[in-house]
């Protein structure tokens, strides 16, 4: 199976240019030299992508694919379920399959794989529900807990926003505007693993808003950028040195200590 190195060469993705934001030139040896390696997979990520497959699929082709392990049993294929990430998943896909979003999953396009250009960048994203009559994108996440409401006190809100969930959310509706010329609003469907628990937040305009305008002035801001030189380290001091390509970087704090003791030091 391809990386997301591989499926994304070439392209501006959100997660790219979240790179982008936290410092040029770590975007640069990363995503444009490619000498970070593949991350790996965390066992949220994985637990939410089932709940994407479960979704996609529907319940027939998705069993056809997917198998639940006995106890202790170890995977040997991305399609075998851990015995205890399958309990859960039998409890929530009991919850999805009473909700709209899966009742009515025949109203948008699943996995769509969008692609526009924006002032000679190539921009990409898979959106896991899109309908461009609806003029709504909808993603599915997973969480431990939540309340119900899109507020501060709920765990997921800040979940959300650790994860930069509004951000993501705000690129997909960014390549909708640019391909499709329609102006969408974004929901994420929410399922907890304590209890399967199933919420629809709508974030809000006054949300994405914002995200949007941070978005575009970043992706002016990349499109200047023609030459190594035109790169530079933003790093805060501390995330410099915890940075996993310091060594690699000429513009890194290891690799000029010289830097610290510069009155004229950024750091």
């Amino acid at each position: 199976m391809p990386s997301y190195f591989e499926k994304t060469e070439g392209y501006i993705t959100a997660s790219k240019l979240k790179d982008f934001m936290k410092c040029e030139r770590f975007y640069y040896l990363k995503w444009i030299k490619g000498l970070a390696k593949e991350e790996k997979t965390t066992d949220a990520l994985e637990f939410g992508n089932l709940l994407d497959a479960f979704v996609t699929l529907g319940e027939d082709k998705f069993w056809e694919q997917y198998t639940i392990l006995e106890p202790r049993k170890s995977r040997k294929s991305e399609f075998d379920i851990r015995n205890s990430d399958g309990e859960k998943l039998l409890a929530m896909i009991e919850e999805i399959k009473r909700q709209p979003l899966f009742i009515d999953s025949n109203d948008y396009a699943k996995q769509e794989l969008i692609t526009c250009e924006y002032k000679g960048l190539k921009l990409s994203g898979r959106l896991d529900r899109y309908s461009k009559e609806k003029k709504v994108i909808r993603d599915t996440k997973s969480c431990r807990s939540h309340t119900g409401e899109f507020h501060y006190s709920d765990s997921f809100h800040n979940q959300a926003f650790q994860f930069d969930y509004p951000f993501s959310m705000s690129f997909y509706a960014i390549l909708a505007k640019i391909r499709d010329g329609v102006e969408c609003e974004v929901g994420l469907d929410v399922f907890a693993k304590n209890n399967g628990l199933y919420q629809l937040y709508m974030i809000p305009p006054e949300i994405i808003n914002p995200e949007k305008h941070r978005i575009i002035k970043q992706l002016d801001k990349l499109a200047n950028k023609k030459t190594e030189e035109d790169y530079q380290c933003e790093a805060e001091y501390d995330k410099c040195l915890r940075c996993p390509l310091a060594t690699k970087c000429s513009q890194t704090i290891q690799t000029n200590p010289e830097w610290l003791e510069s009155p004229s030091s950024k750091y």
